[in-house]
């Protein structure tokens, strides 16, 4: 939107400045410009909600850090000489530990980011689809996957010359 369209639109008061009221229509059209569904089609949207629900399922599938001790089996079960207390062999098991699982989620979801993105962020920001927070993680996806999908686009099989090689 243009300051002009702002001032013909009646959100500028008496003495030439804005007006509350005017600011409130004007950020609520703002707004409503900003959401995914006015930036993007709707199947891209619904794309990017189904990968944001896809990337906290495979958050949860994981272990979560921490230390664990794995149990061997009867016949598992190493010797007191031979158990290695640097590898964390103890009698009984294993100890081991798991640090973070977001560089195996970056790997599958590309747009996912280490350093800002939490999968509890994800599940929040899924839970009230109203926040600001969603919107900013569909926009993130939706773009994306349109890249992708331009990707996708640019590419002709008739540019490959298929005799090159032969």
């Amino acid at each position: 939107m243009e300051f002009v369209e702002l001032v013909a639109g009646g959100f500028v008061g008496k003495r030439g400045k804005m007006t509350k009221a005017g600011f409130r229509n004007w950020l609520a059209i703002w707004k409503e410009h900003q959401r995914p569904s006015a930036r993007f089609p709707r199947e891209v949207v619904a794309q990017a909600v189904a990968e944001l629900q896809g990337a906290t399922e495979l958050g949860h599938s994981m272990p979560r850090p921490g230390r664990y001790f794995d149990e061997d089996s009867w016949e598992d079960r190493t010797p007191a000489c031979r158990q290695d207390f640097r590898r964390g062999e103890r009698s009984g098991g294993r100890w081991r530990g798991v640090k973070s699982v977001k560089h195996i989620i970056t790997g599958f979801f590309p747009w996912f980011d280490k350093r800002t993105m939490s999968i509890s962020q994800i599940e929040r920001a899924l839970a009230s689809r109203r926040s600001a927070t969603f919107e900013r993680l569909v926009v993130t996806v939706a773009e994306h996957i349109q890249k992708e999908l331009s990707k996708q686009d640019s590419f002709r099989p008739e540019d490959i010359s298929w005799t090159e090689g032969i």
